[in-house]
């Protein structure tokens, strides 16, 4: 049944075997990871630092932390001269979200070998490039593996009404926070999808327990980091809200063009500066995509086809980190 994905994790390790012992690429890197609280032996006060805002340039301690691993448990080398053990970890967390992202697939589509060959073609992909080489996207593969498992748990609780599995639908759901905010909002899709589909159960005592505290969570997480970039380490980008939606279509079609031709990928994207001026080409796909699947979402409630509909707030929830970074 698993066999696609170990292959497919097997093919990449072969491909990207030459690049995986190359040192850091750039300054990012170095900033993460070549620092004293990275190098420093753990004891409590190391912890204390890892969960105290300001005492880094940004606050994500569980991606810290796994930095700490990679060097301390792993004999990564800080220093970064040769980068494979923190490359392998970032294998290690996209493959964990394939097989969450085959397991949700499976429960939806009601076959789970579909489910598994589907997020295989997904694990393969080259737009993955980035996830997988730069060991600075640590936050982004722990955030989206840790929130995909979430969302297996808070499925096994909604069909099961069993507790521990709600627990474990906030406790992993956190973790996705404490490695990067990108989720934050990924509970508010219980709710919206619960009304388009007409299904009354999410709103019973045992659903609201499960997707409601997460969402205050979330929303408490997103201010908080919110505050974070602009009071403790302003990162802050004055662009008028054009600018905004303008780069969110942007590189919607960038990273479109992408998934068919691999030299597109929306490996530069950047929320400042003349990098949407130089990419204005792909705003009409990316227009043309996001009207075509908003469209398709507004046909797939209106004819309760479940599998279109699934499809197309899957797309929704991958697309708010890209429209994340340019609002």
């Amino acid at each position: 049944m698993w066999l696609p994905l170990l292959l497919g994790l097997f093919t990449l390790l072969t491909l990207y075997a030459p690049g995986l012992h190359e040192e850091f690429f750039n300054i990012d890197d170095r900033s993460l990871i070549a620092i004293p609280q990275v190098r420093a032996g753990f004891d409590f006060e190391l912890l204390k630092t890892w969960f105290t805002p300001g005492a880094h340039i940004d606050f994500y301690p569980l991606r810290d932390i796994s930095y700490w691993a990679d060097v301390h448990c792993f004999g990564g080398d800080v220093g970064g001269a040769d980068a494979i053990v923190f490359r392998l970890q970032n294998f290690a967390w996209v493959f964990t979200s394939a097989v969450a992202l085959a397991l949700i697939l499976g429960h939806f589509l009601e076959n789970l070998r579909i489910g598994v060959w589907i997020s295989c073609f997904w694990f393969i992909h080259p737009i993955h490039s980035e996830l997988l080489m730069w060991p600075s996207a640590r936050k982004d593969c722990m955030a989206l593996a840790l929130g995909l498992i979430s969302v297996v748990q808070y499925i096994k609780s909604y069909e099961t009404e069993k507790k521990r599995f709600a627990f474990l639908a906030l406790f992993f759901f956190v973790l996705s926070l404490l490695s990067k905010a990108t989720f934050s909002l990924l509970p508010l899709c219980v709710p919206v999808v619960a009304i388009a589909m007409r299904d009354s159960r999410i709103f019973k005592k045992q659903s609201v327990r499960v997707w409601l505290p997460a969402l205050i969570l979330g929303v408490a997480f997103a201010f908080f980091q919110s505050r974070f970039y602009t009071r403790v380490n302003d990162m802050r980008f004055f662009y008028p809200p054009t600018y905004r939606v303008q780069g969110a279509m942007t590189a919607l079609g960038r990273i479109i063009l992408g998934l068919i031709l691999p030299r597109y990928n929306a490996v530069d994207v950047e929320t400042w500066g003349d990098w949407v001026s130089r990419n204005l080409m792909f705003l009409p796909m990316g227009v043309a995509f996001f009207g075509a699947s908003l469209g398709l979402t507004i046909y797939a409630v209106g004819k309760r086809i479940n599998a279109l509909l699934y499809s197309m707030f899957g797309f929704w929830l991958l697309y708010l980190p890209v429209c994340a970074g340019f609002f």
